[in-house]
């Protein structure tokens, strides 16, 4: 007797459908251009966790980067804004400094 394991692929133009809730809770912080470790602060869990989730996330959409991870899911309706807690952070509370213009040099 064979056993073949296989893994259940998301459908056609779905690509979020295979990610369980906490990994799609991942990729939209991902999204909004979040680190790792902003992730883990705001989940209360640990950045090694935020990291396992993301790899995971990488294998299931057969992606090797954040950037191709975003690219892949970004025109998914399962990754569009479901509450406030998932919003951009205004820049006073996202703990990261706001952009300023440079000065100009002539």
């Amino acid at each position: 007797m064979r056993l073949q394991v296989t893994r259940e692929t998301a459908p056609p133009g779905r690509p979020a459908a295979g990610l369980s809730p906490r990994e799609l809770e991942i990729a939209r912080m991902v999204g909004l251009g979040h680190t790792n470790k902003r992730i883990a602060a705001v989940l209360e869990i640990s950045g090694w966790t935020v990291s396992a989730h993301v790899r995971r996330i990488f294998d299931k959409l057969g992606v090797s980067s954040r950037a191709a991870m975003i690219a892949t899911l970004s025109g998914d309706p399962a990754l569009s804004w479901t509450t406030d807690r998932e919003r951009p952070l205004p820049a006073e509370d996202s703990g990261l400094p706001e952009a300023r213009p440079q000065p100009r040099s002539s």
